[in-house]
């Protein structure tokens, strides 16, 4: 199998032009794609809805759609009542086990580009975090380097109104750092004979192996259909997360505004980010920590409802401490699991780790393992990198089984990882997605220079700042509530109600 997104047909969701309130709108980018990797492909949502009987009331009734599409309820006697329009938020979408998709999902109300320009105009302070993933992708399709698309971008947000546009890959930076310790936590808890470099760590890690939990599709699928798995997924939060908390609870707090003055905004190549923004574990007080999403697509068509030529766009200074570095990790899916094992290497067993690691192909593509040896060639750490949701169900299989041999999980919703998100500019018709997706990747990987999260002044500046303590300490054991608070997240399973035929747990 090789990687595809080979949807081409665009569907703006009948919702947004059927639904009566105005404020529930699309964006033009909202877009099923993908559909070779849809879990289940609703349709119609199957969110239940109480409807109040009144005492006695046990006669049959039958439900007429009308010719402007409004339900009437008709009795026996004939007597017509309206049926209210049933009413359905992101939350609901979350805690909904109806349908799921690898990187689309129903989108509502505030994320959208239209709700983004109508937040501009309420004089709320404007943040953009720009993930690394849109960059490539926008830098391959207007044959620009990611560095001149990030400038680019800095000019539009701002032109538009714009306080800050941040680099995501600060936030992808504090993620690593906190997976990676977590992962060190819950081994030294597995393995206690091994010599730890932190002491007085406490025992509450958790199980190995242990699973990356930056994909909210993977989360969302984990939550729904396979609660067994949750307590492998590390709770860090991921580089959107992180992102979040920082400029609603410290950005915020810098520039002497309370968090619900700022308004940010998260562009992501995923629409299912959309969905983690929603999550009640990503908010403070009530107020979201990311307040809209907006896929790569979407900012192309932002682009096209301004008339703006990016191509002809001046490049403003970027708003990082780096000047005109952008530092980063390699692979596009952020490099979790070999910053990992890098760690474990060095501070698990006192080695330094080869300069690169070598991959073995399993049965396809999205699945690939590698591990760590010692000098004797004995297999000290095993990691797999599993994309897309075919992978993630024999992973999941055998976790259940207690068959899986791996110590670390990467897991992607979409084949090909984060490059090939739902929400990233697709392919041309003359362009086969193969070659999109590799064209992204390389624009990904030499858009930045790799550094290591320990090595980033900013980020070290961030943990002394908020006195979240040493960067390298093993988090999930010692840690301290202000840093679990900022930097680490929970997860819920939802339950599933049997009477639904949702199609969660098919078999590929």
């Amino acid at each position: 199998a090789h990687c595809s997104n080979t949807n081409t047909t665009q569907h703006k969701s009948s919702s947004s032009s059927n639904n009566s309130n105005s404020s529930m709108s699309f964006s033009a980018g909202l877009r099923l794609g993908d559909l070779n990797d849809f879990i289940s492909p609703s349709q119609a949502c199957m969110k239940p809805v109480n409807v109040p009987k009144e005492d006695g009331d046990t006669k049959a009734a039958k439900i007429e759609i009308r010719e402007d599409g409004t339900y009437v309820e008709v009795a026996e006697d004939g007597k017509q009542s309206a049926l209210k329009a049933a009413q359905i938020s992101l939350a609901d979408c979350l805690a909904c086990s109806g349908c799921i998709t690898s990187a689309e999902s129903v989108l509502i109300t505030a994320q959208s580009t239209e709700e983004f320009l109508k937040q501009i105009q309420t004089g709320k302070t404007i943040a953009v975090s720009v993930s690394p993933q849109t960059r490539a992708s926008l830098a391959v399709h207007f044959n620009l380097t990611p560095l001149q698309v990030f400038k680019r971008l800095t000019t539009f947000f701002k032109s538009l109104g714009a306080a800050y546009v941040l680099d995501s890959n600060f936030g992808l930076e504090v993620s690593l750092l906190e997976t990676a310790a977590d992962f060190l936590c819950r081994y030294r808890a597995a393995h206690p004979a091994e010599p730890a470099a932190n002491s007085g760590e406490a025992t509450a890690a958790g199980p190995l192996p242990l699973f990356v939990s930056a994909c909210p599709g993977w989360v969302c699928y984990a939550e729904k259909s396979h609660a067994y798995a949750l307590q492998h997924l590390s709770s860090a939060k991921s580089a959107q997360g992180v992102m979040g908390a920082i400029v609603k609870q410290h950005i915020a707090k810098t520039i002497g505004k309370k968090p619900d003055q700022v308004y940010h905004v998260s562009v992501e190549p995923c629409y299912d980010k959309k969905l983690e923004a929603s999550r009640e574990d990503f908010s403070t007080n009530g107020v979201p920590d990311v307040d809209t999403v907006l896929a790569t697509l979407e900012v192309v068509d932002l682009l096209n409802q301004t008339d703006t030529d990016f191509k002809s766009l001046s490049e403003s200074p970027l708003d990082t401490a780096e000047g005109d570095t952008l530092l980063g990790q390699p692979g596009s899916s952020g490099g979790y699991c070999e910053y990992i094992m890098r760690r474990a290497a060095r501070e698990l067993f006192n080695m330094e780790p080869p300069r690169e690691f070598s991959y073995r192909t399993i049965r396809n593509t999205d699945f690939r393992e590698t591990s760590l040896k010692d000098a004797t060639g004995r297999t000290l750490l095993r990691c797999a990198c599993a994309y897309g949701f075919r992978n993630i169900q024999n992973v999941l299989r055998k976790l259940k089984s207690h068959t899986l041999e791996y110590d670390i999980v990467e897991v992607m919703a979409c084949p090909c990882g984060c490059a090939n998100g739902g929400g990233q500019v697709k392919a041309l018709p003359s362009q086969k997605p193969e070659q999109l997706i590799a064209s992204v990747e390389k624009a990904y990987n030499e858009g930045q220079v790799a550094c290591l999260p320990e090595a980033n002044a900013g980020v070290c500046k961030l943990y002394e700042t908020l006195s979240l303590g040493d960067p390298l300490l093993a988090s999930g054991c010692a840690l301290a509530d202000e840093r679990r608070a900022l930097l680490h997240t929970q997860y819920h399973a939802r339950a599933e109600d049997p009477a639904k035929n949702t199609h969660l747990n098919l078999a590929w």
